[in-house]
């Protein structure tokens, strides 16, 4: 059923919506939604929380006390289709059921096969019409990371580096900073919007870094060490300061002097970034920014764990180093820092079969 110029803007009215809880929700999905009738908007919601009602629960209460007769016979637009289970929430297929709403406007399947189209489904077999796909590359846009959560059971992993003009990322040696400072700002406001940092031994043992948030307002994330035999010192910044740290080892003695340290002990066999990352989603990870080193870099392209590189190319210049990793993919943003330029790359072989 194609789609009219109000379905399109109202769908874009819930992208937005949405996007007000992306630092929120954690492994749940950003979901916007907005109820009209007669082309008016009376009421509008988003995911707020982990744990909190969902988008179209949020629309139906914002509903003034005078205009809840006009429910029922309305229309309601949701950037993800309505849950069909019951979790922290009860279904929220039920709920529409339940108001008398005579219409839903969608933008993507959920792809937790939990749902995954069972919901239209439902709601057809209820006499309610149901119109899906609009906007739909949008859609599938904004739940991306939802989707890597649900179909590979891993965090979205974002592979992060600065880079000289002759490509060179470091010497191995010490410390070397390639960025300007509205770049290294920059990537702080990341760092406010993810789960978690993830870095190896060697960024460790070379740049000691604290891997924080320093901007006042914002908060910083979890930060992930994988230090396979143990050979950072308990000194280190990210293991002596009270952050919340996790350390992947295979040292069964390991020393730590902070507070907020856990320890996921594994064995050598074990040892598969595969495994770590479907350890981290476990605790409640839901993306990862990889910020170091080249060798984790390299080691997360090769084995095709990365979906988005956020790459910093600078006017910097280290003629002889360690070389950034080479990466494909779909360039999906870019832009200028002052003399820095940021590229944003898409990895293409994300599998895509439920949305």
């Amino acid at each position: 059923m194609a789609s009219t110029i109000h379905d399109e803007m109202m769908m874009r009215r819930c992208f937005h919506l949405a996007s007000l809880g992306s630092y929120h929700v954690k492994t749940n999905p950003q979901v916007g939604s907005v109820i009209t009738r007669n082309e008016r908007i009376i009421g509008e919601g988003y995911h707020k929380k982990y744990g909190g009602a969902h988008a179209e629960i949020e629309a139906l209460r914002s509903v003034a006390l005078e205009d809840r007769h006009l429910i029922k016979g309305a229309h309601i637009y949701v950037s993800l289709e309505p849950c069909f289970h019951e979790g922290k929430t009860p279904p929220c297929v039920d709920a529409i059921i339940d108001s008398g709403i005579k219409s839903v406007t969608i933008s993507v399947k959920d792809p937790n096969t939990k749902t995954a189209g069972k919901s239209i489904a439902k709601l057809r077999e209820h006499g309610i019409e149901v119109k899906d796909g609009i906007l739909a590359d949008q859609g599938k846009s904004q739940i991306e990371k939802f989707f890597v959560n649900q179909q590979l059971g891993i965090p979205y992993v974002i592979l992060k580096w600065a880079q000289s003009k002759e490509r060179n990322i470091g010497n191995g040696k010490e410390p070397i900073w390639l960025s300007n400072e509205q770049s290294k700002l920059m990537v702080h406001r990341w760092r406010e919007e993810i789960d978690a940092i993830m870095v190896g031994t060697n960024t460790v043992l070379i740049d000691n870094p604290q891997l924080s948030n320093r901007r006042p307002q914002g908060r910083s994330p979890i930060r992930v060490v994988l230090d396979r035999h143990g050979r950072i010192q308990s000194e280190a910044y990210l293991l002596s300061d009270d952050q919340e740290t996790i350390i992947i080892t295979t040292k069964e003695k390991y020393e730590y002097k902070g507070l907020n340290k856990r320890l996921i002990l594994l064995k050598e066999d074990d040892w598969k970034l595969k495994t770590m990352l479907e350890l981290l989603y476990s605790k409640g990870i839901s993306n990862v920014l990889v910020e170091g080193g080249a060798s984790l870099h390299k080691s997360l392209i090769r084995e095709g764990l990365w979906h988005e590189a956020r790459i910093i190319e600078t006017q910097t210049s280290l003629p002889s180093g360690i070389k950034a990793p080479f990466l494909s993919g779909r360039i999906s943003d870019s832009f200028a820092l002052n003399h820095d330029k940021v590229l944003k790359i898409n990895n293409l072989n994300i599998p895509t079969q439920l949305i």
